[in-house]
This record gives C-alpha cells, structure tokens and sequence, in this order.
C-alpha cells in the first residue's frame, strides 16, 4: 500500500487500480504523449478544453486505452472511475460527454475524424454515441503508439 501511494505522488500508478475500478489511476499522473496526442484531437474536432467533457472525455479515453474491457459496461464501470476522478456523479459524467461531442457536431468539425481515419466514418451531421466516440479514440491511439499498454503512463 505504501509503495502504490509513493507511486501516486510521483505521478504513477499502479495498473491495478483500473482492474479494481478505483478510478484513483488518474489523479496525481504526470500529462505524456497520449494525453497531448488526445488534446490535439479534441480540439481537431471541435471539443474546446473550457468543456467539463473535454477533460472527462480524455481521461475516459486514457482509461479505455488501458483496458478496452470498460467498454463492455460504460456506464457501469467507465462513468464511476472517471467521476471519481473529478469528484463527481456518473450520470454528469456521461451528459458532459454527450454535450462534447454535440459540440462537435454542431460546429461541424466532426468531419476532421474522417480525415484522422483517412476514411468516412461520420457524415457531416452525423452524431456518434459517447461509446463510439471513446472507443474510436482509443483504438486509433493503441493503433499510433502500438500495444504496449504500459506506455501510456
């Protein structure tokens, strides 16, 4: 226990913490390349960082990255450890994240997924569920830094 909290304080985490769904895996991390890499695409498509879900959407991301069995229960699983994170409920967590991307539709910069992609995934007005649009980030993310999933932190 001592080891994991002395882990924490310099910016590091046990991976363990995911697994057990304490959602403390994310509080005293140091920002690395997957989180500039998530903020640069956030912004890409329109997700400004004054947002409470940009910030949820990133962390959420980060969480799938580790373990895409989260997506499996998000709401069950995903939408506490990410409140948790911010000291808040899972059902804010899921309406900030709805709103996100609805931004994102809305100011028509969705389409900037589709060029990431190099592919049309999303139609111009076409709005993606918070799932799809987690799970879309995160795998493109595992596919750019490959599978070592330790990496990431």
């Amino acid at each position: 226990m001592i080891m994991q909290n002395e882990r924490r304080c310099e910016g590091q985490f046990s991976h363990t913490d995911f697994r057990q769904g304490t959602g403390n895996a994310l509080k005293n991390r140091k920002p690395n390349e997957a989180d500039e890499k998530i903020s640069r695409i956030l912004i890409k498509v329109g997700i400004v960082p004054n947002v409470k879900g940009y910030r949820y959407l990133r962390d959420a991301v980060l969480i799938a990255m580790d373990n895409m069995d989260v997506m499996n229960s998000i709401t069950k699983r995903l939408y506490p450890m990410v409140a948790e994170n911010f000291d808040t409920s899972s059902s804010r967590v899921e309406r900030a994240i709805r709103h996100a991307i609805e931004i994102a539709t809305n100011s028509g910069k969705m389409e900037n997924i589709n060029a990431l992609f190099g592919m049309k995934i999303y139609a111009k007005n076409e709005r993606p569920t918070n799932s799809e649009f987690i799970a879309l980030l995160a795998d493109r993310l595992i596919m750019d830094f490959g599978f070592e999933r330790s990496y990431f932190y």
